[in-house]
């Protein structure tokens, strides 16, 4: 059987919580995924994302743009760019909407920030890379090559 791929999200701090009721609309999620809103500013998205990305139990993030009439997919995008660098941890995105959020995707890459067109392609690449075991620490000598007899 299939597992579902949201199916293993942290639940939210009550800090986190608490600032994303701060910030967010009264209609949010209240929980994780975090749900923003259909008409979720360039703004809101950035600032929703700093605040996700200091959350003690999540290890990395992934941004869903949904557009609606009042999107702006490259504004979103050149505010997200500059959080994620400050986030420490691995973020993601789905820019849905074809042609039309061609603009925002490039200005991702070019941040190297891994963008797909759907969300659950995102999330399967993502659980992916935390199944694979991590790289060993760094020795403190380097490998030698041997000389040959």
């Amino acid at each position: 059987m299939a597992r579902p791929i949201f199916d293993d999200l942290t639940a939210l701090s009550d800090a986190t919580r608490g600032e994303l009721d701060r910030l967010l609309p009264p209609h949010w999620s209240h929980g994780n995924p975090v749900d923003i809103l259909g008409d979720a500013s360039a703004e809101r998205y950035a600032e929703a994302l700093a605040v996700a990305a200091t959350d003690e139990h999540s290890d990395g993030l992934l941004v869903i743009l949904t557009p609606q009439a009042m999107t702006d997919p490259t504004g979103t995008a050149q505010a997200l760019t500059a959080h994620v660098k400050d986030s420490g941890k691995p973020v993601l995105a789905s820019w849905m909407g074809g042609a039309g959020v061609e603009e925002g995707r490039a200005i991702l890459a070019q941040a190297n920030i891994p963008t797909f067109p759907y969300p659950d392609t995102a999330a399967q690449i993502y659980n992916r890379r935390t199944s694979f075991p991590r790289q060993p620490a760094k020795r403190e000598e380097p490998y030698r090559v041997a000389e040959p007899d």
